[in-house]
């Protein structure tokens, strides 16, 4: 069996770090009763991006660069590589692929939830200019096209 590269872990090592903090709720508010913050471990290890991961800042200019080529059909792990080139590589996304994914997915329910406002619309403007122009939709029991 042919063995590829060492698969990379998000194994953390237990400390039993003692660092404690107790909270109460008071008349609707909540005060800290206990803080205990001796650490007995380093504060910032090198893997904190790892440790940290909430953080996916996308800025708007990725987001738009995003839509446009979803408007051209290009393909995620493309858009991913572009993203990294504008960055400078790939470490400095501060997000994954599922990310970018998502992005795409918001993108085309804005889309799919448009589409057909967007054909009644250019339906009505060319029957308007045009008296031969004629249109039909067939529905289904839900109410959603499914021919014209």
């Amino acid at each position: 069996k042919g063995k590829g590269p060492k698969r990379k872990t998000n194994i953390q090592v237990k400390s039993n770090c003692l660092v404690l903090m107790e909270v109460k709720e008071e008349n609707g508010k909540w005060k800290v009763v206990r803080l205990d913050l001796d650490h007995n471990h380093e504060l910032s290890p090198d893997n904190r991006n790892q440790l940290f991961s909430g953080r996916k800042y996308m800025t708007d200019m990725e987001k738009a660069m995003i839509r446009t080529l979803n408007g051209n059909n290009i393909p995620t792990r493309n858009m991913i590589a572009i993203l990294s080139y504008l960055r400078g590589n790939v470490t400095a996304l501060p997000y994954k692929t599922k990310h970018v994914q998502n992005e795409r997915t918001k993108i085309n329910r804005e889309i799919k939830g448009n589409d057909m406002n967007t054909v009644m619309q250019y339906f009505l403007k060319r029957a308007a200019e045009d008296q031969t122009f004629f249109y039909k939709f067939l529905v289904d029991e839900e109410n959603k096209v499914e021919r014209i």
